[in-house]
């Protein structure tokens, strides 16, 4: 809820684990084969917060 009022524009599920994966690598696999999120989303998700542009 907190990252949807900060990053409205943000996928707030993918953030979140994003924020969370340097404390279990296993978030990653999760993301990849659980949610089937691309490599370009995961970059993207990673950008965001960074207030990286494609």
């Amino acid at each position: 809820m907190l990252l949807r009022q900060v990053r409205p524009d943000a996928d707030a599920a993918v953030l979140a684990h994003l924020l969370l994966a340097p404390f279990a690598l296993s978030l990653f696999h999760h993301l990849t084969a659980g949610r089937g999120a691309t490599q370009e989303l995961i970059k993207a998700g990673l950008d965001q917060p960074l207030g990286h542009q494609p």
